[in-house]
């Protein structure tokens, strides 16, 4: 049962993560994650996404994750940019060999994002660098699903201890 597989004497051993993606060190499908999901503060107003990621790896890696620390400075290093995207975040995680299933309702740049403040700057310099990583997102295991995912889903697939969720939303949708 996925419960006995967080007892340490049930556990396979596997390697700690290392920086290029390699199926042979990925965990078992179905693997629940090691530990719970502790909190990892955000260092500057856009790594939000690099803290996020930073607590799924944490998670996900367990007790394996002490041999390798990652820390903060370590994701904005591997991520090379302060214009965080949704994909950068999906390949970051899949350099963890951390399996991704990304869902979206517009894969690619969305086109409504040309109105926004926030994306004005971005969307200059970002786009040929996000439609790459679109692009080779399957080569490398990112999984993109063009749909949404409804609270039911969300719950199902968290409640399961198998699953991590990190959803993005516009803050201006939630007040």
């Amino acid at each position: 049962s996925p419960s006995d597989t967080l007892h340490p004497e049930n556990r396979q051993k596997r390697e700690a993560p290392s920086t290029a993606p390699s199926s042979s060190h990925e965990r078992p499908k179905g693997h629940a994650f090691e530990t719970p999901i502790r909190l990892c503060r955000q260092e500057h107003d856009w790594d939000c996404g690099l803290a996020s990621s930073l607590m799924i790896i944490r998670s996900y890696w367990g007790e394996e994750y002490l041999a390798s620390p990652v820390t903060m400075p370590e994701m904005r290093r591997r991520c090379a940019t302060d214009s965080v995207w949704t994909i950068d975040i999906a390949h970051l995680l899949r350099g963890f060999n951390i399996p991704v299933r990304f869902l979206t309702i517009s894969p690619g740049i969305n086109p409504s994002h040309a109105d926004s403040w926030f994306y004005q700057d971005a969307l200059k310099s970002d786009t040929k660098r996000v439609m790459d990583l679109f692009g080779s997102a399957k080569e490398k295991g990112v999984l993109i699903e063009n749909r949404k995912l409804d609270l039911e889903e969300m719950a199902t697939l968290t409640l399961n201890g198998r699953h991590s969720l990190i959803v993005l939303v516009d803050r201006t949708k939630l007040m």
